[in-house]
């Protein structure tokens, strides 16, 4: 049942990326809500969880997106594998500036990903108008992670630090 009501979330955050976020204007619409809770869940909380997380939702944009089906699921997929390999053989804690560097070469990965898929299936080439959304997307997500990170310190003990006495 637990899977099935995280499947559901999943969905209904695809939902609020194609209905709500995709038509705010622009540079606010550049914000990738199904990535950053793919790097969230992924790094912060519970590696399955970010996969499971990845997968539905990854399919549930694809379903509402005009491009290649499955291409953002193989890339929000692809995303999280890397960096959680990146994040277990690299960092050592689950800290704010751990999470900001991940959601950066997320981002980035992401995109990257997505480009070659896009670029293969169409062979159309990015403009100019691309890489500057990118620059908004890089900033808004960071600034999305930053937000999500500090809301779960704030009402969550799973960031409190633990001082030993002796």
């Amino acid at each position: 049942m637990k899977t099935f009501g995280f499947c559901v979330a999943a969905i209904l955050i695809a939902l609020f990326q194609v209905g709500f976020v995709s038509a705010l204007p622009y540079p606010w619409n550049a914000l990738n809500v199904l990535l950053c809770g793919v790097i969230f869940l992924g790094i912060v909380f519970d590696y399955r969880s970010g996969i499971l997380f990845a997968f539905t939702a990854g399919f549930a944009w694809d379903i509402y997106h005009g491009s290649f089906f499955g291409g953002y699921a193989v890339a929000l997929l692809v995303t999280l594998i890397v960096l959680h390999a990146v994040f277990e053989n690299v960092f050592t804690n689950r800290s704010l500036f751990t999470l900001m560097a991940l959601g950066a070469a997320g981002t980035l990965l992401f995109n990257i990903l997505f480009a070659l898929i896009h670029f293969s299936v169409f062979s159309e080439i990015a403009g100019v108008g691309f890489f500057v959304f990118f620059g908004y997307q890089f900033f808004l997500n960071l600034l999305c992670l930053i937000a999500a990170f500090f809301i779960v310190h704030v009402t969550s003990k799973k960031f409190q630090s633990i001082f030993l006495s002796r």
